[in-house]
């Protein structure tokens, strides 16, 4: 995924986090989606019966640390970004530490950054998925 830095991003309401409903029942789910990427565009795209309807996007910034995590951002009717209603996921404490995180250097916390991006990427799809579903 192409890296979206914190500022290019407009996040607002970034004290809430979103959690998606657990997986109930004990075995895996069968996602109702299909993933997809675009270049042009940051993020994992979600198409619920080949329309897309949201997208999840992992931003991060040293400069601002607190605005660091994976977001779902809906589309709006001509399916671009509506940044005004998009949702941090809860997908890890490790994101949430990391975002908390004022002691490490600026190389160190963005290669832990770049980890945890990639560690944590299927939850963060899996995590939109879900809430997406729980939201019809």
């Amino acid at each position: 995924m192409r890296e979206t830095r914190a500022s290019e991003f407009p996040l607002p309401g970034l004290h809430s986090t979103h959690e998606a409903p657990p997986n109930s029942g004990g075995s895996p789910t069968v996602s109702s989606f299909r993933r997809t990427h675009e270049p042009d565009r940051p993020g994992q795209l979600l198409l619920r019966d080949g329309e897309p309807v949201g997208a999840v996007v992992w931003a991060h910034d040293f400069a601002e640390r607190a605005r660091t995590g994976w977001f779902l951002v809906p589309l709006d009717d001509e399916g671009e970004h509506d940044h005004g209603r998009a949702r941090r996921l809860a997908v890890s404490e490790d994101v949430d530490r990391l975002a908390a995180d004022s002691e490490l250097l600026r190389a160190e916390w963005l290669a832990r950054a770049e980890t945890i991006e990639m560690v944590t990427a299927t939850a963060a799809i899996e995590t939109a998925e879900r809430l997406l579903d729980a939201e019809g």
